[in-house]
């Protein structure tokens, strides 16, 4: 899990803002302080694992294309 979070942490410090400013503010004012600062955190963190699970998949799909391209790179 740390390591997880650690891959992730440039997309969590991306998002961790965009989380309650977007799409709690709507709910903001029903919520109670610590209850709305709690879920900014974990939807930032949570948006931010999603977000670099992504960007790893499109990194490694990438590579897998860019390696069919040049037979050379292939191991025999």
């Amino acid at each position: 899990m740390v390591t997880l979070i650690a891959v992730s942490a440039f997309p969590i410090y991306l998002s961790h803002r965009f989380v309650p400013e977007a799409l709690l503010a709507p709910v903001a004012s029903t919520l109670p302080a610590p209850f709305f600062h709690l879920l900014a955190i974990t939807g930032g963190i949570g948006i931010g694992i999603v977000a670099g699970k992504a960007w790893a998949s499109l990194r490694n799909l990438l590579s897998r294309s860019a390696m069919g391209r040049q037979p050379e790179l292939h191991s025999v």
